[in-house]
């Protein structure tokens, strides 16, 4: 009896332990690899920067008027302080840079052009100086030194300003950085663009974890959750932005999502359509969800490889929406499933997201797309992963003859969110990614810094993915 008293203590001491340590989560299941909903608005945010508080918890209307004095003036102090960083950052980094914006974009190029015209040396800028930055351009002074015919070159300074392009509001120091991006493409200079872009003044640049370790697979649910939290946040900034038009494109080609790879898992693919479909539906919205139906004629009809089941497995996944489960009755009521074809548009669908639709050897998926896109009228309309190029076969399919209508098609698509990784050669090993964090940040060509090479010990392995190149188009393979 004193033994099974002892036991029985032992248990109480360990029970106890564990409850002191866990609390009441020491024996609850693990987290679901997708979370229902994200329901922040980054664009609506508040900066870390600014003094936060709601204005509505204010009565007094002096009150209001004073908070609000308080972060507007917080948000110019900041803003001052962000510039002057860039100035400085400039200033310390980058004076070749300056030296060749002032002969590309100010009044004094010029003049050294017509000097030089006859006499390749008869004038030089021999040193750039950023006296300030503003939202809308650049205020420079410049040493000029003016070769003389015999003697030393005489130097003196002439005060310069760029103003950058309009074609962006410019409100914010990340708005700076971008047009200086573009001029640093403009004159061919693409090494700077990433540590212009690098400038610590804004905290809401995209940036990649370290140590996401991407070469594995499968991945840990805490990669794959950085990618849907990151692309739900980009769709939704993308729809709440009246400028962007509705017809949205999705990139999310990577080991696991890329269907040329033999890694690929359609669990992954399906579990972001969840968290999309998941987020619009708190936002109040219907969503239709839509899988290619089989194309083609007789022995030839069916779907690409890729696609086979996807609607099956769609449909049986865990929705979270049977009786008494946190989603109760979401699907049938606010969540559909439907094929491609403007035959599934309802008046009721404010959403429409497509899984990878793609032309098959023999038919093309062009004409039941575009039906359907026309249909939906300025609803967002969204492909994720989609393959629009062309693939020829006997019977005058999908030659020459219309290409160029269906590549203008294709192009209507704007980009929301992309990220592709690159490889050495094949499918392993990912040695960069080229990316883009939302509808109106730039493209980012990263290298992958793997230092996990002649390492004996796997835990002190870093993975980071430093960009490299940043612009305002794709930037080409």
């Amino acid at each position: 009896m004193g033994r099974e008293a002892a036991g029985r203590d032992l248990l109480r001491f360990i029970s106890l332990l564990l409850l002191g340590i866990g609390g009441a989560n020491a024996f609850s299941r693990p987290p679901k690899t997708c979370s229902p909903r994200i329901s922040v608005d980054p664009a609506r945010r508040p900066s870390d920067h600014a003094p936060f508080l709601p204005l509505t918890a204010v009565a007094n209307p002096a009150e209001k008027a004073a908070v609000a004095s308080a972060v507007e003036h917080e948000g110019q102090r900041k803003l001052a302080q962000d510039l002057v960083t860039i100035q400085e950052y400039l200033n310390r980094d980058h004076k070749d840079l300056l030296c060749r914006w002032a002969r590309a974009f100010c009044p004094v190029g010029d003049e050294i052009s017509k000097a030089n015209f006859w006499r390749g040396d008869a004038m030089t800028i021999s040193d750039t100086q950023c006296t300030q930055v503003r939202l809308d351009g650049l205020d420079l002074r410049v040493a000029v030194a003016e070769q003389g015919i015999f003697g030393k070159p005489k130097i003196r300074e002439v005060d310069q300003s760029i103003t950058f392009s309009t074609q962006r509001i410019r409100s914010r120091p990340a708005d700076v950085i971008r047009a200086m991006i573009s001029m640093a493409s403009t004159i061919g200079d693409e090494d700077s663009t990433a540590s212009l872009y690098k400038i610590p003044v804004d905290d809401g640049k995209w940036v990649i974890p370290n140590n996401l370790y991407m070469n594995g697979v499968p991945w840990k649910p805490f990669t794959r959750q950085f990618f849907y939290n990151r692309i739900v946040r980009a769709v939704d900034a993308a729809i709440r932005d009246p400028s962007f038009p509705n017809r949205m494109a999705i990139k999310f080609l990577t080991p696991e999502s890329n269907p040329a790879f033999d890694t690929y898992r359609i669990g992954t693919v399906l579990e972001l359509v969840r968290e999309l479909a998941f987020h619009q539906v708190s936002c109040g919205k219907r969503v239709k969800l839509c899988v290619q139906q089989k194309m083609g004629e007789g022995i030839f009809k069916g779907l690409p490889i890729s696609l086979n089941g996807c609607r099956f497995i769609l449909e049986n996944m865990d929705w979270q929406s049977k009786e008494g489960e946190e989603k109760e009755g979401v699907v049938g009521t606010q969540i559909y499933f439907g094929e491609v074809g403007e035959h599934v548009v309802e008046e009721e669908d404010d959403v429409f997201i497509l899984i990878a639709p793609q032309n098959v050897v023999g038919v093309s998926i062009i004409p039941l797309l575009e039906a359907m896109a026309r249909k939906a009228g300025d609803r967002p309309f969204i492909v994720l992963n989609p393959s629009l190029r062309d693939r020829p076969s006997a019977g005058d399919v999908m030659q020459v003859r219309g290409r160029e209508e269906r590549m203008a098609f294709g192009k209507t698509f704007k980009t929301v969110f992309a990220f592709e990784t690159q490889h050495d050669k094949g499918m392993f090993k990912i040695n960069g990614a080229v990316g883009k964090a939302g509808h109106d940040q730039p493209w980012i060509r990263y290298v992958l810094i793997d230092n996990q090479e002649g390492l004996q010990n796997v835990n002190n392995r870093r993975e980071v993915y430093e960009p490299v190149q940043v612009t305002e188009r794709e930037p080409a393979d």
